[in-house]
Order: C-alpha cells, then structure tokens, then sequence
C-alpha cells in the first residue's frame, strides 16, 4: 500500500468501519464421523468470535446517523445494566 495511502486509510475511517482482520479459530476436529457435534463446536466457536454479530451488521448499509443511535443505546443498556448490578451487590451489602 502507498504511503499516501496509509495515511488516508488510518486518518478518515475508522476502526469499525475497516473489516476486523482478528483471525477467528474456525477449526474442529470431527472424531468418530459425529458431524453434527462438530458442526455445533463450529458455530459456538464462531458465535464467540463475533462472526455472526458482524454478518449481521454487514449484510445492509447502515447509515452514520444509525449507527450512532445504535451504538447510543447499546452504551445505555450497559450503563443500566452496570447500575443493576450495583444496585444488587449494595443490597446484598457487597460493597
């Protein structure tokens, strides 16, 4: 890639909108000619590795204004989620 190149890939997108280039362990070992027990390893370790979470977000065009309202609301489920979780632990007198 050209230097120039570089610059203006790293300074204008951002790092979600670059395809992720983690590597996903999609290996299974099938033993005893059981494929339906490693096709459900296979899924389990794809669906940990984020795989189907991006095929989804990646199968239409998501408008920036979209995206950013969604990325709002995911921050405010975790935000409440957090609080719960305080909320239990201070009752349960954790903290």
């Amino acid at each position: 890639m050209f230097h120039f190149m570089k610059k203006f890939s790293q300074k204008h997108f951002s790092e979600s909108a670059a395809p992720s280039n983690k590597p996903v362990n999609a290996s299974v070992d099938v033993r005893g000619d059981d494929i339906d027990q490693a096709l459900r390893v296979l899924k389990r370790k794809m669906q940990k590795g984020g795989v189907f979470k991006e095929m989804r977000l990646k199968a239409h065009y998501e408008k920036p204004s979209e995206k950013r309202s969604r990325k709002r609301l995911n921050a405010e489920k975790r935000r409440r989620k957090l609080e719960r979780k305080k909320a239990k632990a201070e009752a349960l007198g954790l903290i």
